[in-house]
């Protein structure tokens, strides 16, 4: 292949991986969606008040497809106006949710870049298992103060596109003033969305975030240029192990 021939394939990789982050790359089937007892009352998202779990949400998994496989049995909520239902949930960029969009858009790749520096700051993974649920608690209400403030400022306890009571308002607006961008940020954060039930945000291990985001991250130099593809789908993947790999490899 000439030097041509073998930039289109490399030019043609990387818009695959592009293109694959504003579609689904998997779906999974939760069942038995639970909380750690934590509850508080949200202005916002189309609530005005209401009492509603908080916190980290519990789920088994039962189904998947793709790289629904590496779905934990645990996540934060993103959406405020639906509710949590059992079921097949798409896989997509995090940018790409909430969907169905409350302003007409899903929140975007600036309040995605948020999330993720919220997560990679303080995330405790304790949470996972009900450590600390309160600030567990603080975390959720932080992720909806990102998502749904249209204030200039992020205030969990005021604000014109989100507030809440009943939490530790106090620990969420410490954790969203932090936040300047120059933070380590959680780039293995994924959605989980369906039109009728809410969406969450998950974790999902590396190196299968990197097809989900369309970073090229599988995309492999070595010392031969020849693209190859590793379709490890036919031989029957089990949860959790490693999916598909992009090189630059061959004479």
């Amino acid at each position: 292949m000439d030097r041509a021939g073998k930039l289109w394939v490399c030019a043609a990789a990387v818009m695959l991986c592009a293109a694959a982050a504003q579609a689904s790359m998997g779906t999974v089937n939760i069942s038995n969606i639970g909380y750690y007892n934590q509850k508080a009352n949200v202005w916002g998202g189309g609530l005005t008040g209401k009492e509603i779990w908080s916190g980290v949400y519990t789920w088994n998994v039962v189904g998947w497809t793709g790289l629904g496989q590496y779905v934990p049995g645990w996540g934060f909520c993103l959406e405020l106006p639906q509710e949590g239902k059992s079921g097949w949930l798409d896989l997509i960029a995090l940018d790409q949710a909430p969907l169905p969009p409350l302003y007409g858009t899903p929140m975007g790749m600036t309040k995605a870049d948020a999330i993720r520096e919220l997560w990679g700051r303080f995330f405790d993974p304790a949470w996972k298992t009900g450590g600390d649920p309160g600030k567990a608690e603080a975390f959720s209400a932080a992720i909806w103060e990102i998502i749904y403030e249209t204030d200039a400022t992020w205030d969990v306890s005021s604000g014109t596109g989100f507030y809440a009571t009943n939490l530790d308002a106090t620990q969420a607006n410490t954790w969203l003033s932090a936040l300047d961008g120059t933070g380590p940020k959680a780039d293995n954060l994924v959605a989980l969305s369906r039109d009728d039930g809410q969406d969450y945000v998950v974790e999902i291990p590396e190196p299968a975030t990197m097809l989900v985001l369309g970073l090229g991250g599988l995309l492999r130099l070595r010392k031969k240029n020849r693209f190859i593809v590793d379709d490890q789908s036919e031989g029957g993947l089990t949860r959790g192990e490693s999916p598909f790999f992009y090189s630059i490899n061959g004479s």
